[in-house]
């Protein structure tokens, strides 16, 4: 060991031992803070920044160390910061887009609105007071009878009146509409109009009670030739008069309102996703929506019942000498092409019908040759009648395709397409349904018939 002669003043100490192995450490008093190590089995744990490149001395190192920490913690600052703006443009963006595109569905709404004002416009300047001024005027026999016997007359004054008190609330619910749509942004609320709206449906509730009579009065309208040609003569004078005008038939306006408020379920829960969770309207929108829901599953069976009888009406406009008439509750279930098995010939196709189903009735007909349109060919009351599917011995024989005697080219090996086939039969106190309808046989006590139905796949 060394030293000078002057106090106070140190120098380096060195270990005299012979040079460090691989596995030797080495001390300098010059780097108290640092320890080097040749050991693959240690780290470095006083320089924990990587940085002691920069200089020996320990005082500069620690100020770098510090300088570097402020800048960091600067630039951190600024990232939050800039991340937050961001985060805040976005929130800006997306709030301003939801307005728009709930300015979108408005607009939307009011162009359905004025669709459906307008049809029901077009109905009461075409319908009640050209059809009350005919039946006023009308000497057709047939006519006079009817409006006699039956309360037509009240059905269809109730009918116009409902009709145009419809129009009416929809009216007023597209005016408001307009009046807030014109002033638009993004503080302005909807949820208010519709509420008004909703209090007024209560005039469906009177549509659906009243629609069977409806549906009936135009189906005895409809069976006097007179009407049918008034009607046909007076629709296209008026449709020459004013070529805009687009006239449908009569049954078209009672299918009208029928669907008309499921859309505004739809439209309510665009117009609730398209609203700020703190905008008032959110809540609103969304209580009116499920409101809404409630409404159509109420009224969904009715809504039903209400297609099902105007497609009566359909059929016995569209078939050929259809006997069946539309009834206050006679509904068509289903229709279906059907094929007619011959138990001589169990194995025939040919005889194709069309079937229709109703609550209390079966008919079937047949295309005619070279047209689409269909004739009645007979009937089968469903009154007290059994449905049941045919026995499986006679399914195998319908199924059964014959071999021909001769066969000319090379035998198939397709196996996979064998034919098969299922159906019903339906046991009844009718003669016969192939005869005429039921109508005209007045004994009940006919000894039961079978009538097959089965279709050939």
């Amino acid at each position: 060991m060394e030293s000078n002669g002057k106090e106070g003043r140190s120098l380096s100490i060195h270990s005299q031992a012979k040079p460090p192995s691989l596995h030797a450490s080495t001390l300098s008093t010059s780097r108290p803070c640092s320890i080097s190590t040749y050991s693959s089995n240690t780290s470095s744990v006083s320089d924990p920044y990587s940085m002691s490149f920069l200089t020996d001395n320990q005082t500069y190192y620690n100020q770098i160390v510090e300088d570097i920490s402020v800048i960091d913690n600067v630039c951190d600052l600024f990232e939050e910061e800039h991340e937050y703006v961001l985060s805040g443009k976005v929130q800006v963006l997306d709030s301003a887009r939801h307005v728009v595109y709930k300015q979108q569905v408005i607009s939307q709404i009011i162009q359905s609105e004025t669709i459906y004002v307008n049809e029901l416009y077009d109905f009461q300047d075409t319908y009640p007071f050209e059809i009350r001024s005919w039946l006023d005027s009308t000497d057709d026999k047939e006519t006079e009878v009817k409006l006699k016997t039956t309360s037509i007359r009240k059905t269809l004054d109730s009918l116009f009146q409902i009709l145009n008190d419809i129009s009416a609330i929809h009216a007023n619910f597209l005016r408001q509409l307009s009046e807030r749509f014109q002033i638009w942004g993004p503080t302005q609320l909807i949820s208010d109009i519709f509420s008004d709206f909703y209090k007024s449906l209560d005039l469906y509730e009177t549509f659906f009670a009243q629609h069977p009579e409806f549906v009936v009065a135009l189906d005895i309208l409809y069976r006097l030739p007179a009407f049918s040609k008034f009607l046909e003569t007076k629709v296209n004078a008026i449709k020459q008069r004013q070529s805009s005008l687009k006239i449908a038939d009569m049954s078209y306006y009672l299918e009208l309102p029928v669907n008309r408020t499921s859309y505004y379920c739809k439209v309510l829960h665009q117009l609730k996703n398209y609203s700020d969770t703190s905008n008032p309207d959110y809540a609103f929108l969304g209580q009116k929506a499920e409101k809404f829901r409630l409404l159509n599953a109420e009224w969904s069976e009715r809504k039903k019942s209400c297609q099902a009888h105007l497609a009566v009406l359909e059929s016995s406009r569209t078939i050929i000498n259809c006997p069946v008439t539309a009834t206050l509750n006679r509904r068509l279930i289903r229709q279906s092409d059907l094929i007619k098995v011959d138990l001589d010939d169990l194995s025939g196709t040919s005889d194709v019908r069309t079937y229709f189903l109703y609550s209390d009735l079966l008919i079937f007909c047949k295309k005619q040759k070279g047209s689409k349109k269909l004739t009645y060919k007979g009937s089968l009351s469903l009154s007290g009648a059994e449905v049941r599917h045919l026995q499986p011995a006679l399914l195998l024989k319908m199924a059964h395709v014959k071999k021909p005697l001769f066969r000319i080219g090379k035998k198939s090996d397709d196996c996979s397409s064998s034919p098969e086939a299922f159906g019903f039969e339906v046991i009844t106190t009718e003669a016969s349904i192939d005869a005429v309808a039921p109508m005209y046989f007045s004994n009940g006590s006919l000894p039961p018939q079978m009538a097959s139905g089965p279709v050939r796949r």
